[in-house]
């Protein structure tokens, strides 16, 4: 009988905007590029979402996992009503993402994080 693998626990820092729909639970999916801090995480994973400027904490359980190889693909393949904001923005947002550079997303590719609060 394989060895039960333990759940890990994941910091994530978030706006206002996308923690508040967390919150509201609006909001149910994450996408972040899949570096090898975010190839950590598993289904059945705790994920802490850290609202910026006032450390609010939101505790959410990973559900599911999708790898695309950039946002664009991300967003034309998941559900819209899943991130809780409209497909435009979400191409725009793809578009000019400030987080990544284009290298980091061409080297590393994105993850959806489906989740659910906990």
């Amino acid at each position: 009988m394989a060895p039960r693998r333990v759940k890990m626990r994941h910091i994530m820092h978030l706006d206002k905007s996308p923690f508040e729909r967390i919150k509201n639970e609006k909001k149910k999916i994450e996408g972040r590029l899949n570096d090898k801090k975010r190839q950590k995480i598993n289904i059945g994973d705790e994920i802490i979402f850290i609202l910026r400027k006032t450390n609010e904490k939101l505790k959410v359980k990973v559900i599911n996992l999708e790898i695309y190889k950039n946002f664009e693909e991300m967003f034309d393949k998941t559900d819209i009503n899943l991130w809780a904001t409209n497909i435009n923005t979400n191409k725009k947002f793809a578009k000019s993402f400030l987080y990544y550079s284009d290298e980091e997303i061409k080297k590393w590719g994105t993850v959806a994080i489906y989740f659910k609060l906990s």
